[in-house]
């Protein structure tokens, strides 16, 4: 089962936007079977043992992300999105840029 829970801002000109928030998302995953000691051998007469894992992620994350439109035809996002690390998982910071270019009909 997952969940996700977020609160974020975001901020409205003409020409740009700003968004900044945190989010917090939430996995939960158990399963459970048997394996095949023999790797082709899935009738039940053939030996196998249990197997059973449970997986408790917890995500948390702050962003901010900002777009300015240029003109109809280009615009241009910049954003970043810090994780801070659970357990025996490092801390990161991401990036992303995206640019939207649309030609005019003539040089299509």
């Amino acid at each position: 089962m997952d969940y996700f829970l977020s609160l974020g801002y975001h901020y409205f000109k003409k020409k740009w936007s700003l968004k900044t928030g945190t989010a917090l998302t939430y996995y939960q995953n158990k399963s459970e079977g048997r394996i095949p000691v023999f790797a082709h051998a899935y009738e039940t007469q053939h030996p196998s043992f249990p197997y059973l894992q449970k997986n408790n992620i917890a995500v948390p994350e702050v962003y901010l992300y900002g777009k300015h439109t240029f003109s109809k035809q280009l615009v241009i996002g910049m954003g970043s999105r810090y994780y801070f690390g659970q357990k025996d998982q490092d801390s990161y910071l991401s990036n992303q840029l995206n640019v939207s270019y649309k030609p005019q009909k003539s040089h299509r």
